[in-house]
């Protein structure tokens, strides 16, 4: 063998090297890619449980924001009306921070459509949160403001009451 043809099969080596690492190199961030958006949806249910804990582990709070949902913020008591400004407040940024990850592609469509459906859903059944939108929206993401008036605006018949009773929208 010459020093030619030692050469030309060290190329085609080095060849198949480069192909073979590529291939690894695409596998890892296809398995990455994966791993970042199942962490993105786990992020988005803790962030949203967390605000429905807030709910289900304290009924005083459970009763405020029942009465919060049809009264104005004037019919509330200060008490009231400060710890549902900030349960509202927080609820907004969950939403808006998996808003967020569906822009950017961490959340499939799977994921943010049946979280934006719930969002409206609370909207409609939810004075109090339209109501604090409506003064705290400059506090969002300009894009996740247009989100919610849009959700604002439809009239999905969405309910997120399961009795027999839904709640009714007075604003």
């Amino acid at each position: 063998m010459s020093l030619e043809d030692a050469s030309f099969v060290a190329q085609i080596v080095a060849a198949a090297a480069v192909v073979v690492s590529l291939i690894y190199v695409g596998v890892q961030i296809r398995q990455n890619t994966r791993a970042t958006k199942l962490a993105a949806v786990q992020a988005v249910e803790e962030a949203i449980g967390r605000t429905e804990q807030l709910i289900i582990s304290d009924g005083s709070f459970a009763e405020a924001l029942k009465h919060g949902m049809a009264a104005t913020a004037a019919e509330l008591s200060d008490t009231d009306r400060i710890r549902l400004n900030v349960f509202y407040r927080h609820a907004l940024r969950a939403f808006q921070s998996a808003h967020y990850q569906y822009r950017h592609s961490a959340l499939d469509e799977s994921v943010w459509g049946p979280q934006a459906k719930s969002l409206a859903a609370i909207f409609q059944a939810d004075r109090g949160l339209r109501e604090h939108f409506a003064v705290e929206k400059y506090m969002l993401d300009p894009s996740f403001v247009e989100v919610c008036e849009g959700l604002l605006t439809s009239n999905s018949g969405l309910s997120i009451t399961s009795g027999p009773k839904p709640l009714s929208k007075d604003a």
